[in-house]
């Protein structure tokens, strides 16, 4: 059986019918649940008007206190229609010249209720520019990618509201910088930005959301000063889509750790948080494990050079390891051209005799062989005495100048042969591409122009070249005088780049 639906008027209808019945008023109120008042004023409505009394009436008020007279509505649009382009002040300005002296002129916003009640008003369709996201990429290494954002600003012990800047390297999870500001005002941001720079180098792109400063509504495509800066650095800049923080998880993530270790309670000043920090950039670089990065610490993921004292140690452990038969000759004749000549691995370890030109101290890579292929370019690598004197020691088995011994193949086991050669120099965390990058670290430090350092290590853009060797370099000698300058020593290297 379906539901019985009943309606106001059905309601009023049955509650009549039954009073005419003769049932109590009280009765029928309380099981309609009216007050008597009303039933009342329902059946004499209904005794004095019949059932079009039990309808619902219209509850339009009768009059309007403030209702404008319709000749001088008629008027105001009379008025509108000579003159379109005039707007409701003027408008109005006309009709009190009109009106007699006696009559109240009606307000400019009722004018211009009247006129867009008439449809004599444009409506102008407000023009916004909705910021949207960029491809993301990917991070592969150190460098290739940087996320920056401001963490939500926080209350200060002295009343004053702090802006946590934040800077992290996506792939390695490393904080590169947490400053404390108390705006985030444009001027700042480039300052601490610009700092950073010449601390830690360029990265390829830097990573952020749709927010001053990083992005203005207001500006050409949304760049903002900031942004168009990065972008004359050669700086690509991606931004995650309004909305969706998730875009920028690890960073995300780091702040919910940063609010938690450094924020609760806050420090009385602007110094005291900077403390603050700086501490907590110091444990979570060097001292806190992360799941992400199967435990390992942020530090252990970074590539870094040689010191002057590392480079020697491993050079006579090179030759100790040889002597004792733990690596053969050719394995040390590798590590030893890699240091000497900035090359890559493979480059060294396929290395074939038509490629080596030793009258002119020189190896010649074809186009195929280098990282500049797509510009249909070959490597010149240049050959020190130290360097011409090894390959002149090499004997000619084939093809290859270090051949494997099954077959004219390039050697096997280049990494194990490293692995050990690094546990007995005490460098354990030093990777055979590093030797790469101590290369062009010396040879800035020796006064090397940055331009031929970046040429020599066969680099295809060599602005980067610049700031990376450079970079590290300047990472070399701290800097005491900098607004940032630490005060204990034994910090963390920083974040090297891949050449």
């Amino acid at each position: 059986m379906p539901w019985k639906v009943s309606s106001a008027v059905e309601e009023r209808l049955l509650f009549v019918a039954r009073l005419i019945e003769g049932e109590a008023m009280t009765d029928l109120c309380r099981e309609f649940q009216v007050s008597r008042k009303t039933g009342y004023k329902i059946f004499n409505r209904y005794k004095n008007e019949g059932l079009n009394a039990l309808t619902d009436r219209c509850r339009r008020p009768v009059r309007y206190a403030n209702q404008l007279p319709a000749q001088v509505e008629a008027l105001i649009v009379r008025l509108k229609r000579d003159k379109p382009h005039w707007g409701a002040r003027k408008i109005r300005e006309l009709l009190i010249r009109r009106l007699p002296g006696d009559l109240r002129p009606p307000a400019k916003s009722t004018v211009h209720a009247v006129l867009d009640r008439h449809g004599l008003v444009a409506r102008m369709g407000r023009r916004r520019t909705r910021a949207q996201g960029t491809p993301l990429s990917q991070a592969a290494k150190p460098n290739d990618l940087w996320c920056a954002d401001y963490k939500g600003e926080f209350k200060l012990g002295d009343g004053r509201y702090c802006y946590p800047l934040t800077v992290t390297d996506q792939a390695s999870r490393f904080l590169l910088m947490c400053e404390a500001q108390d705006s985030v005002r444009e001027n700042q941001t480039v300052s601490a930005f610009e700092r950073l720079f010449h601390e830690r180098g360029l990265p390829h792109a830097i990573r952020s959301d749709n927010g001053v400063p990083f992005a203005s509504p207001n500006g050409l495509f949304n760049l903002s000063k900031l942004a168009v800066w990065w972008l004359r650095l050669g700086i690509d800049i991606e931004r995650i889509k309004p909305g969706n923080p998730q875009q920028n998880g690890r960073h995300e993530r780091m702040h919910r750790t940063l609010k938690a270790e450094a924020t609760r309670p806050a420090g009385m000043n602007f110094l005291q948080q900077q403390a603050r920090f700086d501490a907590f950039v110091d444990e979570f670089n060097t001292e806190r494990p992360h799941e992400a990065l199967a435990m390992k610490r942020p530090d252990q993921m970074r590539e870094r050079a040689l010191t002057e004292e590392e480079a020697s140690r491993l050079w006579t452990m090179i030759a100790e390891a040889q002597a004792a038969s733990v690596i053969t000759k050719d394995f040390a004749d590798i590590f030893r051209l890699i240091m000497l000549t900035g090359a890559r691995r493979n480059e060294i370890v396929a290395l074939r005799w038509s490629e080596v030109d030793l009258d002119r101290a020189r190896i010649v890579l074809p186009p195929v062989r280098t990282k500049m292929g797509a510009l249909n370019r070959s490597r010149l690598i240049a050959l020190s005495q130290p360097a011409l004197e090894i390959l002149q020691a090499v004997k000619r088995r084939g093809e290859h100048v270090f051949p494997s011994s099954v077959g004219d193949q390039p050697l096997v086991g280049v990494n194990r042969a490293w692995d050990k050669v690094r546990v007995l120099a005490s460098i354990p965390d030093v990777r055979l591409h590093d030797l790469r990058h101590s290369f062009a670290t010396f040879a800035v430090e020796g006064g090397a122009s940055l331009h031929h350092v970046g040429r020599a290590l066969g680099h295809p853009n060599a602005t980067i070249a610049h700031e990376r060797c450079a970079s590290r370099a300047k990472r070399r000698v701290p800097r005491e005088g900098s607004h940032r300058a630490r005060a204990k020593r034994g910090r963390a290297p920083g974040l090297s780049t891949d050449l």
